[in-house]
């Protein structure tokens, strides 16, 4: 895994994304950061600008771990399997 890889990257090998993908445990780990992300833009609404700026902090950190992951590639594969 390369931590700390700049941004537009790849933060972990492509083989061990895929691994990952195939667990459905990973998707429920991806699922709670996605609805994490959710909580925090849902309570963006009259906060202090000092606020405002920690939350969307906490935002892009949780958009750029569910975009290098494919959560949506992940999130459809899922729920096609499930069906």
């Amino acid at each position: 895994m390369r931590v700390g890889a700049p941004l537009g990257h790849t933060f972990m090998s492509p083989k061990s994304l895929e691994i990952l993908q195939n667990n459905e445990h990973f998707l429920e780990f991806l699922d709670s950061l996605h609805a994490a992300r959710e909580h925090w833009i849902a309570n963006l609404e009259d906060r202090p600008t000092e606020m405002l700026q920690q939350i969307a902090g906490r935002i892009c950190t949780l958009n750029d771990i569910l975009e290098r992951s494919n959560y949506k590639v992940a999130k459809e594969r899922w729920e096609a399997l499930r069906r």
